[in-house]
């Protein structure tokens, strides 16, 4: 009996190599018969055209058939031994199938057994099935409709992914989990209903396709689906590409959504993010171009990268105080990076709470509609290109002390700028220019000093506010601001580096009488401004360092203002003086006029070597007041 059919099917078969014009005649042969033709090239145990495996426990696997086979009708037993099993790939690639029974003694359905079946257009799975494999049904895109019994209590990663003829489909309730790209590229489904026992959706980005595999992604015509109360989390992509996908309700037992969960969702105009959320991933709604609001609920610590890249419609949203990050990243391949707000080219005004710590590179880059912003004095970290393009920025105030800003942060800020800040130094003490796109710099700080090369190279600066507080200016605060037009300067300075800001520009200092201000810009040859009539010089004093404490001495001011000892004129008596004196007397420098006068430290009417001997005794506290004379 054997024998004789293993015959019939190779004469079959060899009949089927024949021209097309015999193929209907064999197609006849086959369905009466209700076998299938085998595939010669394949090892294996044949049955009426069927190639199985007998497994260790006497049962069944249909393993293989031959690839142009139109109609299937498996058997219940071969030999008495029930079939249990259809295997991976099974009728992988039989492209030709439009038909299969498979009866109720089968249990499982491998991965890939009827994957790329594309004329496969209906099946129906038997109740003795509880599994069915990864891709099991994959790109079987002429399939319309599937039962999925209740039998089944798991459905394999991507079974149905690229069925794009389902258009509906209903989970049995003894499935507790959609795993990662189960229907995506479903472009057909319009509706699906999830039953309460299922806890996870699930999905992974691979880095491969934009849209990842989620469970739901690139389902384009789905319009509604209703998630149960279940559900803990949403995975990654599980949504991703629903260009269809209106608006979604999220059910308050679910703690977490994924990376790209709802990324592309181009219709989705509403969605609320329930209080359980405590965690929502990179990119989760990137692209959803219509969403136009929405609420992040308190539970949340960290806005991730991306997660509302280029969300152009959005013009408003709410930041909780549990924020404590607002991140961001630059990967060489978007312009704009991909910062948590990075092209929501409608939002007009955003409020970062006080528990924000840090601001990542690229947060806002493109944000074009943003007009002005006020950053807290919790933040301490504003990253590279946070600001880049935000071309109609006209207000950014910083209300806190020793905020880090890396370099570009405001790069391409066409509009004015006008700064608050309290502080210009980055991490660990750093020293950051803050000033390259500013126009208005309003500066107070709390260290009482602007540090040196603070705001060096700010081209587009042109005007600046020190407030009252501010003691000392250091070198290159301000060297190379070229547009600098105007500065404030208030009483409280007393010290001005002789390099703190580049000579023959178009510069003038605003200041008040008879303070250093006012003898900085003549000594330096800068227009001068009084801002006041007062005659009041302020008071001034100078610090001394020894080796063993540091002493602060008062030197008697001279005509003019002036304080004598006082060399290099930034408002202190120091070492630094006495090496400047020495080299003046050695010839190896020159002084000023006003340089020369306070260099006068014996009281003879001319700078020189007894004055250098007088100025290291008043360092050393051998003598006490300037000038002196024996």
């Amino acid at each position: 009996m054997k024998l004789w059919k293993k015959v019939l099917a190779s004469v079959t078969a060899g009949v089927l190599c024949v021209g097309g014009a015999g193929l209907s005649g064999v197609e006849s042969v086959q369905e009466s018969m209700g076998t299938v033709l085998s595939a010669s090239a394949y090892d294996g145990i044949t049955y009426e055209g069927l190639y199985y495996n007998v497994t260790d426990t006497g049962e069944i696997e249909i393993a293989r058939c031959y690839e142009y086979v139109r109609k299937v009708n498996i058997p219940i037993e071969i030999d008495g031994k029930f079939v249990t099993s259809i295997g991976k790939e099974a009728f992988s690639n039989c492209t030709g199938l439009k038909e299969i029974t498979i009866p109720d003694s089968v249990t499982s359905i491998e991965d890939y057994a009827f994957s790329n079946c594309t004329s496969l257009t209906e099946i129906t799975i038997p109740d003795s099935v509880t599994s069915i494999g990864e891709r099991a049904f994959y790109y079987c895109t002429g399939l319309a409709k599937i039962t999925i019994p209740d039998s089944v209590t798991s459905i394999g990663e991507q079974a149905f992914s690229r069925c794009t003829s389902l258009t509906e489909i209903t989970i049995p309730d003894s499935v507790t989990s959609i795993e990662s790209g189960t229907f995506s590229g479903c472009t057909s489904l319009t509706e699906i209903t999830l039953p309460d026992s299922v806890t996870d959706i699930e999905g992974q980005y691979d880095g491969l396709s934009y849209y990842g595999y989620g469970a739901f992604s690139r389902c384009t015509s789905l319009t509604e689906i209703t998630i149960p109360d279940s559900v803990t989390s949403i995975g990654e992509c599980v949504f991703s590409g629903c260009t269809g996908l209106t608006e979604i309700t999220i059910p308050d037992s679910v703690t977490s959504i994924g990376r790209r969960a709802f990324s592309g969702c181009t219709g989705l105009t509403e969605i609320t993010i329930p209080d359980s959320v405590t965690s929502i991933g990179g990119r989760a709604f990137s692209g959803c171009t219509s969403l136009t609001e929405i609420t992040i609920p308190d539970g949340v610590t960290s806005i991730e990268s991306g997660t509302f890249f280029g969300c152009t419609s959005l013009t408003e949203i709410t930041l909780p105080d549990s924020v404590t990050d607002i991140e961001g990243q630059y990967d060489g391949l978007s312009y704009y990076g991909y910062g948590a707000f990075s092209r929501c080219t409608s939002l007009t005004e955003i409020t970062i709470p006080d528990s924000v710590t840090s601001i990542g590179e690229c947060v806002f880059s493109g944000c074009t509609g943003l007009t002005e912003i006020t950053i807290s004095d919790s933040v301490k970290y504003i990253g590279e290109e946070a600001f880049k393009d935000c071309t109609n920025l006209k207000s950014i105030t910083f209300l806190g002390s020793k905020t880090g800003i890396k370099e570009g942060a405001f790069s391409n800020c066409d509009a004015d700028i006008k700064f608050t800040t309290e502080d210009t130094y980055g991490q660990e003490g750093e020293v950051v220019s803050v000033a390259t796109n500013v126009t208005q710099l309003t500066v107070k700080h709390k260290e009482g000093k602007i540090p040196a090369g603070a705001y060096k190279d700010g081209k587009r600066l042109k005007e600046v506010t020190l407030e009252e507080g501010i003691t000392l200016i250091e070198d290159d605060a301000f060297a190379n601001c070229d547009n600098l037009e105007k500065i404030v300067i208030p009483k409280s300075v007393t010290g001005i580096h002789y390099m703190a800001f580049t000579y023959d520009t178009k510069l003038t200092m605003y200041g008040y009488k008879d303070t250093y201000a006012e003898r900085y810009a003549e000594m330096f040859g800068f227009p001068f401004v009084a801002l006041d009539d007062s005659d009041t010089p302020p008071v001034t004093t100078t610090t001394t360092t020894s080796t063993t404490e540091t002493t602060t001495t008062t030197a008697a001011p001279i005509t003019g203002g002036l304080v004598c000892g006082d060399i290099n004129l930034d408002g202190r008596v120091d070492i630094t003086d006495a090496v400047l004196l020495n080299k003046f007397c050695s010839g190896a420098i020159t002084l000023d006029d006003t340089a020369k006068k306070n260099a006068d430290c014996n009281g003879d009417g001319e700078p020189g070597s007894g004055d250098a001997v007088v100025l290291l005794q008043f360092l050393v506290h051998i003598v006490d007041t300037l000038p002196y004379s024996a």
